[in-house]
C-alpha cells in the first residue's frame, strides 16, 4: 500500500482517537511526540502506528 503522508497521518490519528478516546489534536500531539522521541518523521512514526495495529500478513 502507498498512501502519501497525509493519508497516512490520518490513519494513526484515528487508530489513536478510537483506542484511547483522545481529541484529533492530542492524537497528533501524540504522533509527533513519539517521532521526535524515536527520531522519525511524522509519516514514518504513522507508519509504524498503522503497521503495529494492523501487521502485515
Amino acid at each position: 500500500m502507498d498512501l502519501d503522508c497525509h493519508t497516512t497521518i490520518a490513519i494513526a490519528q484515528g487508530i489513536l482517537l478510537e483506542r484511547y478516546r483522545i481529541s484529533p489534536a492530542e492524537a497528533t500531539r501524540l504522533i509527533a511526540d513519539l517521532a521526535r522521541a524515536d527520531g522519525l518523521s511524522l509519516a514514518d512514526e504513522a507508519d509504524w502506528l498503522i503497521l503495529t495495529r494492523w501487521p502485515l500478513p
